[in-house]
Order: structure tokens, then sequence, then C-alpha cells
């Protein structure tokens, strides 16, 4: 790929997954009411990690982010047909009921050393229960690639952070101390949607 390619890559991942950290602040709440969101989360979890690796159309819906002006949001019926200047794909999971459930953004470096995915989990209302931020990447003084750095957040009734959880394994799945791995390159800002109704796809009004 052009270098030309790699830095206009970099400047709309940059560009395009800006979030205020502040709206990412945790709630206290008792433990008993923390267990009990995290655990529906979590079903809900499990089941849209079942649906994309197994799952197809119409529990899975698959777009890719195009790079273009405007930007073109292109669905994508062949997973083995992707358009050449794809930016971003994005993974819509929905329920039994055609219920969105799910929004996952999967972003690649130009280079290929790096590879991003921010999954956003609903509940049946739209709203927004869990938040992954997962990462792959190459650094040798980590251990043993490709390492993975895992960020989730869980959310109360009234969309407010309650619970965050982290996680940094090697290429084997043991666990890293973060603080030996010095800068880690593949972290950039990203954008968590607190509702269905705000991702792109539906702004767009390509999905309701």
């Amino acid at each position: 790929m052009a270098l030309s390619k790699i830095l206009l890559l970099t400047v709309l991942i940059l560009g395009c997954f800006c979030y205020e950290q502040s709206n990412l602040e945790e709630k206290s709440i008792s433990q008993s009411q923390k267990t009990e969101l995290i655990k529906e989360a979590d079903i809900i979890i499990s089941y849209v990690d079942s649906v994309l690796k197994n799952g197809k159309y119409p529990q899975l819906r698959v777009f890719a982010e195009v790079e273009d002006a405007p930007t073109k949001y292109i669905e994508i019926e062949d997973l083995d047909n992707w358009p050449e200047n794809t930016v971003t794909s994005i993974n819509v999971v929905y329920d039994e009921k055609q219920k969105p459930v799910a929004y996952k953004e999967i972003i690649s470096s130009g280079s290929g050393d790096c590879s991003n995915s921010y999954c956003t989990y609903f509940s049946k209302n739209g709203e927004i229960k869990a938040f992954k931020r997962t990462s792959f990447f190459f650094n040798d003084i980590c251990g043993e690639g490709p390492i993975s750095e895992k960020n989730w957040f869980y959310f109360d009734k009234k969309l407010n952070k309650i619970y965050e959880k982290y996680e940094l394994l090697d290429g084997s799945g043991i666990p890293i101390d973060s603080t030996k791995c010095g800068e880690i390159i593949c972290r950039f800002d990203y954008k968590v949607y607190k509702t269905f109704s705000r991702t792109p796809l539906v702004k767009k009004g390509i999905l309701k």
C-alpha cells in the first residue's frame, strides 16, 4: 500500500473515533445491582459472540465503510469479496426478533501491524449495555505476539458506566504486565454509542 494511503487511513482512524473520556467516569452503585447488570450484559455478549462466529443473515449483517467523498457504506453479501478501498468493516447483530443487539467496527492499520475492534452491545430497547475494545498488535517487549489488549465497560439503565475490566495477553494467552510493555502504539481514540440510534448506519438512514 502506498505511503499516502497508509497516512490517510491513519488520519481516518484518529479522526473518526473521538470520544470525551469524561463521559466514561464510573458511577457508584450497590454491588448487587452491579452484579445483576453485568450478568444481563454478559448474556448479550455471549449471544453476540456466537452470532459473530457462526451467524448468517438475518442475525448478522456486514457493511463496509468505503473511502470516498462523501463516505459511503456498502452492505457485503459475499465476505470473500470486499471493496479495495474499505476503511472500516461493520458487523450488526440482531436477536431472534430482529432487534439490533450489537454494532461492531473493525479497523486495521495500513501496515497490518495493528488491528482494533470496537463493539457496542445493546438492550432490546437499543440502549447500551456494554462496550468492548479489542486490539491485536506486535510488541517484542511485551512478549510473543500477536498481543491482545481488551477493555470492557458495563452500563446501567441510565447509560452510566458502572464497571470496567482490562486484559492484556500474549500470543499464548498468558497475562502480561502492561507496565513492562512500554508504549502501546495500537491505542486510538474511539466512539462509544450510548444508543443504537447514534450509530453511523442509522444516522445515514441505512438502518433503522
